[in-house]
């Protein structure tokens, strides 16, 4: 066999060793794989989370680092976070298949000298600096030139570490024990009466940026545009990490609109630095440009308030249109100020071609519009841009009405939907999703039921964590929204039901209140409608066939009941 396993596993010390992760382990035993030729290996970590199988298709080269591995001056290398690691040759005979890969795939990395040197100097790179000061804001044009605008601003010397896939920011909160909620004394335990240390961690992966802005003149600053906002986690000391609604002050209407955040760096000589890992592949594309700051003057909770007045407003304005103009501010599409500018040329749209139309144009729209920053022409993101876009979406609207193709309205409706996370929600549709018994009755007021779906930052979701906690999450923000609603095209949209199979997606529906008939249409009324549901004591049970309701279902057949007779 030309492969081979090596078993290694933690020397235990103390109850409560660190557990191992494929990631970490792998980047420690590398520089120690190196002098003995093995550039390419595969790491599994077992159950325990204590113990660990590498596989290498160098057989005598692995040999080789057990054997120095037995070294007392060697075995002092193996320390990793505290505990040192045992290492030894396996019982059990390597895979086939994956010796075969790991030897082709480093074929392919020794073809390329220059890869392996990259990669050496990569490790040798300075990845940690010092952060003063951490923003979160937009970036506005003022005339010809463009701004950054921070709403929040958090001053704190923090600790920013660039890793392989994503990028952390560390730092400590002092916290006064009476300011936490009785939620958060759940699942953060006080260490004493005058208060305690809270370590956030907030993680970006380099997936999620568009862009990132190095400012090497006074500011010295660093901005990065996302498509998603970060992950927060917060610990007490030792105790195991909970998942964070967000960065600690940070307003949920700034967390859901603004993508763009601020670091400023406390040597200006880090710059180049950090230049040097945007070369080395480290780092997405860099752009060095002067980042002008401009005030915040009125806040963004009363910029949002005047858009969503002015929406009230306008009656005449449909909700499909009110949807999607919302949709433009909230989603972080452009400022509120600029869709209060165009929100009288979309109405004038709509009185002309019809809601259907508009709706269709606006949501072009948002393919259409750059992430705004240094690199972009303002001249693509003033008013007139914005409404030669919109023209040109009617017209191609328009043209495309006559063989656009239509879904069958006894098994589809077309829904609007809301995407909650643990820092923001999400304005999202309409598209065609299946019909239920309760759209099916009232298929004249869809756009009066929202499809909530509750996801991580990264539109994954939320399982079960031995490691993490997400007390807070479930507990606090997304009760939160269960129990307040959600504010959407002029509406408020309430809990209204969930099936079996939607409860599994962590999906559910949201209803805004409406007339018919002269009677008043709200969750309550729906609810009662569908059955007597008294005699069920079990909240499960109960829940389980009011679900039944809402379960994906095509049309029925109308059938007339005669009477049979033998």
């Amino acid at each position: 066999m030309e492969g081979i396993q090596l078993y290694i596993r933690y020397l235990r010390k103390g109850p409560n060793p660190p557990v191992l992760t494929s990631t970490v382990l792998k980047r420690f035993l590398a520089p120690l794989l190196e002098p003995f030729k093995i550039f390419n290996f595969e790491i599994l970590i077992l159950k325990s989370s204590i113990e660990a199988i590498l596989t290498s298709h160098k057989r005598t080269h692995a040999l080789e680092f057990v054997e120095q591995c037995k070294n007392p001056c060697f075995s002092r290398r193996l320390i990793l976070n505290g505990q040192r690691l045992t290492i030894r040759k396996s019982d059990k005979e390597p895979n086939e298949i994956l010796v075969r890969v790991l030897k082709r795939e480093e074929k392919v990395l020794l073809a390329d000298d220059a890869t392996i040197a990259l990669a050496v100097t990569t490790d040798r790179l300075r990845r940690q600096f010092k952060v003063s000061s951490l923003a979160c804001g937009k970036w506005e044009y003022i005339g010809p030139q463009v701004h950054y605008r921070a709403y929040f601003v958090l001053p704190v010397e923090a600790a920013i570490i660039f890793g392989d896939r994503f990028f952390v920011l560390d730092y400590d909160v002092e916290v006064p024990t009476d300011e936490q909620s009785p939620e958060k004394a759940t699942y953060l335990p006080h260490s004493s009466s005058h208060g305690l240390t809270l370590c956030y961690r907030i993680q970006i992966p380099y997936s999620a940026i568009v862009s990132t802005v190095l400012d090497p003149h006074e500011a010295h600053a660093v901005v990065y545009t996302l498509k998603e906002a970060p992950m927060v986690w917060v610990r007490e000391s030792t105790n195991r990490p909970v998942r964070a609604i967000g960065v600690n002050g940070l307003p949920l209407q700034i967390s859901t609109s603004c993508q763009e955040y601020r670091l400023i760096l406390q040597d200006p000589s880090d710059i180049p630095h950090l230049l040097s890992l945007e070369r080395a592949c480290v780092l997405p594309q860099c752009s060095l440009n002067p980042v002008a700051t401009y005030p915040a003057g009125v806040s963004l909770e009363e910029q949002f308030s005047q858009l969503k007045l002015d929406l009230k407003r306008r009656s005449k304005l449909s909700f499909g249109v009110k949807f999607q103009v919302q949709k433009l501010a909230q989603n972080g599409y452009l400022p509120p100020p600029t869709v209060l500018g165009i929100t009288e040329y979309v109405s004038l749209m709509q009185d002309k071609y019809g809601t259907p139309t508009t709706v269709a144009a606006l949501r072009r729209l948002f393919q259409e519009l750059p992430y705004a920053g240094p690199l972009v022409n303002p001249d693509n993101l003033n008013t007139q841009a914005l409404f030669a876009l919109l023209g040109s979406n009617i017209q191609s609207v328009t043209e495309e009405q006559s063989y656009r193709t239509t879904i069958d309205a006894s098994t589809n409706v077309f829904t609007y939907r809301a995407e909650v996370t643990p820092s923001a929600t999400y304005l999202a549709g309409p598209d065609p999703e299946s019909s239920n018994r309760v759209l099916r009755k009232y298929s004249g007021f869809s756009d009066q039921f929202l499809r909530v779906t509750f996801m991580d930052e990264d539109g994954g979701t939320f399982y079960f964590d031995r490691l993490r906690r997400h007390e807070a999450i479930f507990h606090e923000r997304f009760r939160d929204v269960l129990r307040n609603g959600i504010e959407a095209g002029g509406g408020l949209y309430e809990f209204l039901g969930f099936s079996h199979s939607s409860l599994r997606a962590q999906t559910c529906w949201f209803l805004a209140p409406f007339m018919t008939h002269g009677k008043r249409i709200d969750a309550d009324s729906i609810i009662s409608e569908l059955g007597d549901f008294s005699h069920i004591r079990s909240p499960a049970k109960c829940a389980a066939r009011i679900g039944q309701a809402f379960t994906d279902t095509s049309s029925s057949i109308p059938h007339m009941f005669r009477k049979l007779t033998t």
